[in-house]
Formats: C-alpha cells, sequence, structure tokens
C-alpha cells in the first residue's frame, strides 16, 4: 500500500480548501481521516502536472490513479468545488490537459462541460502556469548517445 503524506501542499494554498469535505474513510478495515475525493482528483492532477514540468519526475502510475478515481466515483467529485479551487490558485490549464488525456487515453468519465471551462483560451495570452499538453512531456526521455568520431 502506497501512503502519501503531504505536509505542504503548496504556496499559498489555504488549508480550508485542501481538507474541504475531508472526513473518514475505511481502508484495510480501519477508518482514516482522508480528503474527499474532488480534493484527491484536483491535487492528483495538479501534482502529476507540475511534477512533469517543474521537476522533471513524473509517475505515470498517476494517470491510471486518476483514471480509477474517476471511474469508481465520477459520480461523487464535486466538479464546482474543482472548478473554483483551480480558478483560484491558477492551475485551471494543468488541470485540464491532465484530465483531457485521462478522458483520451482511458476513456475516463470526464465531464465535457467542466472541460470547455478548465481549457486554457487559445486566443489569449497564455497563463504563466500553463506548460500545454502533458503527453509530449510523458513521452521524452533526455538520453546520452555514444558518439564516435571518424
Amino acid at each position: 500500500m502506497f501512503v502519501d503524506i503531504h505536509f505542504s501542499l503548496g504556496a499559498g494554498m489555504e488549508e480550508v480548501d485542501v481538507w474541504r469535505g475531508a472526513g473518514p474513510r475505511r481502508l484495510l478495515g480501519r477508518e482514516v481521516h482522508c480528503q474527499s475525493l474532488t480534493s484527491v482528483l484536483w491535487f492528483s492532477a495538479a501534482r502529476i502536472y507540475f511534477e512533469a514540468y517543474q521537476h522533471g519526475t513524473l509517475k505515470l502510475q498517476m494517470l491510471g490513479d486518476i483514471d480509477a478515481l474517476l471511474r469508481l466515483h465520477a459520480e461523487d467529485i464535486d466538479w464546482p468545488e474543482l472548478l473554483a479551487v483551480a480558478g483560484k490558485y491558477g492551475f485551471s490549464a494543468a488541470i485540464f490537459y491532465v484530465l483531457e488525456q485521462v478522458r483520451r487515453l482511458f476513456d475516463a468519465p470526464v465531464p465535457l462541460k467542466v472541460l470547455a471551462l478548465l481549457m486554457p483560451d487559445q486566443q489569449g495570452r497564455p497563463d504563466e502556469a500553463d506548460f500545454g499538453d502533458i503527453v509530449p512531456k510523458l513521452l521524452s526521455r533526455t538520453v546520452i548517445s555514444d558518439l564516435q568520431l571518424a
């Protein structure tokens, strides 16, 4: 079992936004206090995006985690809350690129209306945290090749 513990989720992020809707859940026969499914979704999507682009670390299994969360609990996601948090902290583009690719790759149940509201404005100036689609970053690998001069 993988347990992800965080003491600081991001500079300027309010605890009330991180823990809204948190409560007890049964895991492996024990009751534990967990984030809401909505918070887990927006946090996981933002994390995979920013880890890929800002830290160069990427866990592909996180796309699968997001897909599984949506397949099992899409009806429990508070989409207006997700939109509000993404807008408040300026990571709508990050959430859009991850959710759109999970929808395309795995046919995950993401409401098209939500994607339309998250989608970056293609005509305007990009947000400073908009690094573009995540798939090219997922597939790119820096490799050093041997070179022999003739």
